[in-house]
């Protein structure tokens, strides 16, 4: 079965990582560090939020990162993964209303 036009393994695959990202970040957000971090990426626009993960990549890759920070680097590059997809999901909702919504809309005009 097919889920517009992705394989039910790619499907499945899919929602078992986002499932345990979710839960990643539930787990992260007992640290005060990553719930200050959440405050400033909510004042953030998508190209910031990019540009902010792009840089870490960067310095990771450029090996500007010392080895004690990683695993610091690497829960905030989560962290703005995940609102990153957050702030996608939002527009695509916003600009993607759903057929049930457009159904609803259509009956009260």
């Amino acid at each position: 079965m097919e889920d517009n036009n992705m394989s039910a393994e790619a499907s499945y695959l899919r929602d078992t990582f986002l499932t345990a990202e979710k839960e990643y970040v539930l787990f992260l957000l007992k640290d005060k560090k990553i719930r200050n971090l959440i405050g400033e990426l909510n004042k953030y626009d998508g190209k910031e939020l990019f540009r902010t993960a792009q840089k870490l990549v960067n310095d990771v890759e450029m090996g500007l990162i010392p080895e004690e920070q990683m695993e610091t680097v690497e829960k905030q590059l989560i962290v703005l993964l995940a609102a990153i997809r957050d702030l996608t999901l939002r527009k695509k909702l916003v600009l993607h209303p759903s057929h049930q919504d457009e159904q609803s809309h259509g009956r009260s005009r």
